[in-house]
């Protein structure tokens, strides 16, 4: 999805809780032409 927005000219972003987000994705999505990363922490609790 995001090569795609990228053909047609517009700006990728993507929100997560970043939980499955490893190296080997995220340089997929580096490669990809990703140009956000928004990582939400909402929720988040001492301890964990």
């Amino acid at each position: 999805m995001v090569a795609r927005v990228k053909e047609i000219g517009a700006t990728a972003e993507m929100i997560t809780n970043g939980r499955l987000l490893d190296a080997k994705r995220s340089r997929r999505l580096i490669d990809a032409g990703l140009d956000v990363l928004w990582v939400s922490i909402d929720g988040a609790t001492p301890g964990r």
